[in-house]
Order: structure tokens, then C-alpha cells, then sequence
């Protein structure tokens, strides 16, 4: 194997045309804002946007560091984008479940069908790098750039442990998907939407389920989230409960009605219980409504 991998890494430096595939304007361009991405701006500012920019980076680096030993052909577009969409399934939890518990490193991904969009990225990139096989002098950055692609595409999908310890430690999850807890909203969904905004709430968007039957689910984050670095090292947890709430929305013309699926806490000595956790939430999100305009209205169904 190490013999294999050996003169797969030779053949491809003596390939003039490889070295195009990772050391090129636009290569180097992505994968620092990948790093940047990953190591900054999704802990300062995590959210849609970071994410998905996680995603179109990532699959420059990613595609260009395999070009560079096997070639840009159509093949290996359609084999990066099978396994992109797979890894953002349902399909790779087996595969994430069994790598955290072989591995001291723990790794996740947000499963988002919505996130391949990105695939588009490929056939474009796949185009421009093909143009740059004869740039003079472009060999002599490999062992500088080589090395970079690595940690940033192992590094894009690490957890980092103390953040994950922290989390472990004190957050928790209450799913409330199989109960029948709703509220009616007299606003478009647009306009919905365009409140949380207002309220300082960021609203991400992600499918989960699998290839077959997904929702689309609305996470509405706090301006302050429970979880950011900042809170977690320098403030604690301490009457901070809300981290996320993720809700599914259906829109009936002017109405809209609301679904909680998911609320994740935030607690310092002990969690709240699942109906405080529902209080918590309630008085605050849509106390929030409430306070901008009169026709909001929340109907829990459940009573």
C-alpha cells in the first residue's frame, strides 16, 4: 500500500499538468478562505452563509487535491459528487459514528440536502484549472500548498474537542417532533421570516431525513447563542437557555402555522425540564412576536 501511494505521488509530480489543479488563483483563493472559514468566521459568526461557503471551498480544495493525482476527468466529478451527497445524508451516519469511535478526533456534518447546490462548482472549476496546466513556476509552491489542502480538508469536518466537551457538558436536546405542538401565526411566511430577522434571530434552513422523505426545517439562532466560543469561555451557560429552536413552516396564504420539532437548551448546574424548556421558548420567541405586533397570536395545539 505505502509502495502504491508512493508512486501514485511521484507519477503526479512529474505530470506537468497536475500541479494546474491545485496551484492556480483561484485554487489558492479558496482554500485560504476555507481555512479562514473554518477557523474563524463560523465560530465568530456561524451560521447559513458560513456554511454553505464551507461547502463551495471545500469542494475546490477537495476536487483539485485529487485531480492533482488522478487526473480532472468527468469521472472524478461524478465520483466527488456522489460521495458529497451522500456524506450530507442520512447515508454517513453509520460511517461518522463508527470514525468517533475508532478516532480521539470527533467528526460531524449537517445533514442539508440544499447544500448541493454547491455541486455546480465543480464542472466550473474543473474548466478554469484545466487552463492553467502550463502556468511557469507553479510547481515550486506544491510543498507549501500539498500539506495546507490536507489539514483543511480533514480539518473541515473536526469538531473541536473542547467545544464539544463543553457542549456535551452543557447543552441538551428536546425533540418534539411526535407531539402536537403548533401555533398559528397571522403572517405570510415571508413576512415571518422577515420578523425573526428583525428580532435578531439568524434563520438557517436545512433538509433532513433522506434521499427519499425529508423536512425542511427553519433553525432560528439567538444574536447571543449559547453555544459560540465566547459565551462557553469567558460568560458560561448561566440563564442562558435557548440555543436553537428548530421549527417546520407551512404557509396557508396569509396564515401560517408553525411547528416546533426541536428545541436544544443551554444550562450551567442542571438542565431545564422539557415543559420549562417549552415555557422558556415560548415566552420568549413569541413573547418577542407578540410585542412587535398584535395579530400574533400563538395556539399551542397541544393543550
Amino acid at each position: 500500500m505505502a509502495q502504491l501511494i508512493f508512486m501514485t505521488v511521484l507519477s503526479a509530480l512529474k505530470r506537468r499538468t497536475s500541479s494546474g489543479f491545485v496551484v492556480n488563483p483561484v485554487y489558492l483563493f479558496c482554500l485560504s478562505v476555507l481555512l479562514v472559514n473554518d477557523f474563524y468566521l463560523k465560530t465568530a459568526w456561524g451560521n447559513a452563509f458560513t456554511g454553505k461557503l464551507s461547502d463551495v471551498t471545500g469542494l475546490v480544495v477537495f476536487s483539485g487535491f485529487l485531480a492533482f493525482f488522478f487526473g480532472f476527468g468527468r469521472t472524478l466529478i461524478l465520483i466527488i459528487a456522489a460521495a458529497f451527497l451522500i456524506w450530507k445524508s442520512e447515508l454517513s451516519e453509520p460511517f461518522i459514528q463508527w470514525f468517533n469511535q475508532l478516532s480521539p478526533l470527533t467528526i460531524d456534518r449537517v445533514v442539508d440536502f440544499s447544500d448541493g447546490f454547491a455541486l455546480f462548482v465543480l464542472p466550473l472549476y474543473r474548466h478554469y484549472s484545466l487552463r492553467y496546466s502550463t502556468w511557469n513556476q507553479k510547481q515550486r509552491w506544491l510543498p507549501v500548498v500539498l500539506p495546507l489542502a490536507v489539514f483543511s480538508i480533514a480539518a473541515t469536518s473536526v469538531v473541536d474537542p473542547m467545544h464539544q466537551t463543553l457542549r456535551e457538558q452543557h447543552t441538551l436536546s428536546y425533540s418534539y417532533s411526535d407531539e402536537s405542538v403548533y401555533y398559528s401565526v397571522g403572517l405570510s411566511e415571508e413576512d415571518l421570516l422577515a420578523r425573526f430577522d428583525t428580532l435578531g434571530y439568524d434563520v438557517s434552513a436545512s433538509h433532513q431525513g433522506n434521499l427519499l422523505y425529508y423536512k425542511k426545517i427553519h433553525t432560528l439562532i439567538p444574536a447571543e447563542r449559547c453555544t459560540s466560543h465566547y459565551v462557553f469561555e469567558k460568560e458560561g451557560v448561566m440563564n442562558r437557555y435557548l440555543d436553537t429552536a428548530d421549527i417546520i413552516i407551512r404557509a396557508f396564504g396569509s396564515e401560517t402555522e408553525v411547528q416546533l420539532y426541536r428545541l436544544t437548551v443551554c444550562y450551567d448546574q442542571a438542565p431545564p425540564s422539557q415543559d420549562d424548556a417549552l415555557s422558556s421558548f415560548e415566552r420568549k420567541v413569541w413573547g418577542d412576536l407578540q410585542s412587535m405586533a398584535e395579530d400574533h397570536e400563538p395556539a399551542n395545539g397541544s393543550d
